[in-house]
């Protein structure tokens, strides 16, 4: 498998957001089949190391998560002893997208989700672990399929590993090739 469905939940819906989790889960658009599932969620230390590096949090998106569902916004209330500081994260990661040569590593959106982490690895000053050119756009296949592949949602909505598990399963139904 050398695809890897991405999703980040942040604090700003700027490239340079302060991330409070990463989701991700590896999958085979030929065999349509999930792998992999890496989930990490970032210290109350570790947000307040990347603001002090520069990245951004915004009062909508604060008050945005204030009114989703008390299961998404747990994020926030967990022990700090069960998640990792920002580079402890970040090289987590890194480690995790090593397992493939080359992944191809797709983010809800073209502007979003891989670039606002490839900025974080930049102001971590730690090697990006996909290349630019891997990117690809789960936001863009959906637009392109409209109404014909229903999105059916896994987990909680705003978890990054089920956020990213329910948008490789949904690309995986829209690209799926008929038989015969």
């Amino acid at each position: 498998m050398n695809n890897i469905m991405l999703d980040l939940e942040c604090f700003d819906s700027a490239r340079t957001a302060i991330i409070v989790s990463i989701g991700a889960v590896y999958f085979d658009l030929e065999t349509g089949t999930l792998g992999e599932e890496f989930y990490v969620e970032i210290t109350s230390d570790g947000q307040k190391d990347q603001l002090a590096l520069g990245r951004t949090l915004s009062l909508d998106t604060f008050n945005w998560w204030m009114h989703q569902n008390d299961t998404a916004r747990n994020v926030f209330m967990k022990n700090d002893k069960l998640k990792l500081g920002f580079k402890e994260a970040l090289l987590a990661f890194s480690e995790f997208a090593a397992k493939c040569e080359n992944p191809r590593v797709w983010g809800n959106g073209v502007d979003y989700d891989n670039v606002v982490l490839r900025d974080a690895y930049e102001t971590a000053e730690i090697p990006c672990p996909f290349k630019y050119r891997y990117n690809r756009c789960y936001r863009t296949v959906k637009g392109l399929f409209g109404n014909k592949s229903k999105l059916i949602r896994e987990g909680t909505h705003h978890n990054g590993l089920d956020d990213a598990i329910t948008q490789a399963l949904h690309l995986m139904a829209m690209l799926k090739k008929p038989k015969g």
